[in-house]
């Protein structure tokens, strides 16, 4: 990859707050941002900045370069002028660039970068340019990380826990067909953190593990349907590690320690899976299974809620087994195309319903919640919130007053209710779809208006979709719904979205 390329890759990334000090491949960069929202305090109001958030980007990296100690706004702007006289690092400034910035009067621009000092390393002082203390202008280029592709078992529970046979392969020789699962399929479960990072198991990577053992990928996901030989998009892992062997039997016995690898069975068997696999030795269950070979942080993670349907004609219906491949433009291509927002168009086709599902993917039941994290918030925000409105206007587990229902925690806020409703499920809009509709009932069934503010609680960060989504339905339906996150471990509420 170019060195100019990866510069803006990683600058651009940093300055939107989106996993600072990681890569991101351009068209990635430019699909992740494509909905990125100013917050209402920085949001500037030149009319540049709402064209293509990409080009502001590469703009500020570009100033960024330009930019010395003692530099007047008059000359950074004819430096930027509309002739395109000025060099940044003995390039001209992109003319497209150029075109959308719109060329503002000079005052302008010097407010305009105010908004980014931050950003750019220093500050105007008198209409004059100067750094920060210990500001380095040379950036050092990303490193670049190699993308591969890798297929996944097919499962039904969003990769979370295992879904059974159903969608499975039907060949023999594969270990998924024998016993019903595979190990990747907790890949997404996070409830197993060791230090910040979710350790989980590829099948491409597991013959040749030595291979790839301390080195750091990209890795395009997809999954075959064995049933119906659809490919699905998955999602895509960012900065995953390869562990090595040494390493993959220590975080094996923290899951034998923490119980954990014991519930993964209890998963395996409720699933439908054969449970003599884990029998053999009774003493020292799963001591010659490889379910551990990756480890990655959950914010490296671009994981579609659901799967996406690939076309057909696209490449990847070439790739049928368990292969570490590498990633091609096409590959990127298909991202770009698969996770594009597709706009509601009704259209009439003379269909009558058939009696059977036409859905491309379907969860086969709903994902069951992690009750001992679900309880675990719900002490902790017990606590909290006493800390916050006193333990005497606190009450959890209240009776709804709707059939035998109970609301998780009920507030007393001076004249107002609050009604807090807790889920865990994965991914984060499906806790969402969960929620509203058990808040809606709990305050408004029949004809009621019990409640002053109703909260949907999970232990996941609002990503920008969820703040949007929550706001959209305030204003549609006049409604006081809001969302806030539970941090476990500094046990404290986020702020309401």
């Amino acid at each position: 990859m170019d060195a100019s390329i990866c510069n803006i890759i990683d600058e651009a990334s940093h300055f939107a707050n989106l996993y600072p000090d990681y890569n991101l491949d351009i068209s990635t960069l430019q699909m992740r941002l494509s909905n990125w929202e100013y917050t209402n305090e920085n949001k500037p109001k030149f009319k540049f900045v709402d064209k293509d958030k990409f080009y502001l980007f590469k703009f500020l990296l570009q100033i960024k370069y330009l930019l010395k100690n003692n530099i007047g706004t008059s000359d950074l702007y004819d430096m930027i002028g509309p002739e395109g006289v000025a060099l940044s690092k003995g390039k001209p400034i992109d003319k497209d660039i150029q075109r959308w910035i719109g060329m503002p009067p000079s005052d302008e621009l010097r407010n305009f970068l105010k908004l980014y000092e931050h950003f750019l390393g220093g500050k105007f002082i008198d209409k004059k340019w100067k750094f920060d203390e210990g500001h380095i202008e040379q950036y050092p280029v990303a490193k670049y990380i190699e993308k591969r592709i890798a297929r996944l078992t097919w499962n039904t529970n969003l990769w979370i826990r295992p879904s059974g046979y159903d969608g499975k392969s039907k060949n023999s020789q594969l270990f998924e067909a024998t016993y019903g699962y595979g190990n990747e399929e907790w890949l997404f479960d996070k409830g197993k953190i060791i230090d910040g990072f979710h350790y989980s198991f590829l099948e491409p990577l597991r013959i040749n593990q030595n291979t790839f053992a301390g080195k750091t990928y990209d890795i395009w996901l997809y999954a075959i349907n064995g049933e119906t030989k659809q490919r699905f998009y998955v999602g895509t892992l960012q900065n995953v590690s390869v562990l090595t062997l040494s390493e993959a039997k220590k975080i094996k016995q923290i899951y034998n320690e923490n119980d954990w690898l014991e519930e993964m069975e209890e998963q395996i068997i409720s699933a439908g899976g054969k449970p003599e696999y884990y029998d053999i030795d009774k003493n020292n269950k799963w001591n010659n299974i490889a379910i551990f070979n990756i480890k990655f942080q959950f914010r490296d993670a671009l994981i579609e809620d659901t799967p996406l349907l690939i076309p057909p004609q696209d490449p990847i219906y070439k790739l049928h087994r368990y292969n570490f491949n590498h990633f091609s433009e096409n590959n990127r291509l298909s991202i770009a195309a698969l996770s594009k927002e597709k706009e509601f168009i009704f259209s009439h086709q003379n269909s009558r319903p058939s009696g059977s599902s036409k859905r491309s993917y379907v969860i086969e039941k709903k994902i069951i919640e992690k009750e001992n994290i679900h309880n675990e918030i719900a002490e902790g925000m017990y606590h909290y919130l006493c800390d916050v409105y006193g333990e005497d206007n606190v009450e959890p587990e209240h009776p709804s007053g709707v059939g035998a229902t109970e609301i998780d925690i009920v507030v007393k806020d001076k004249e107002k209710f609050i009604f807090y409703e807790i889920k865990t499920i994965q991914p984060l809009r499906l806790s969402i779809r969960e929620a509203l509709g058990q808040l809606f009932e709990y305050s408004y069934y029949p004809i009621h208006n019990r409640a002053g503010e109703l909260i949907i609680v999970t232990p996941y960060p609002a990503d920008e979709d969820t703040k949007r989504y929550m706001e959209h339905i305030r204003n549609k339906f006049d409604v006081p719904v809001y969302y806030q996150s539970f941090d476990r471990y500094i046990k404290k509420l986020s702020e309401k979205c």
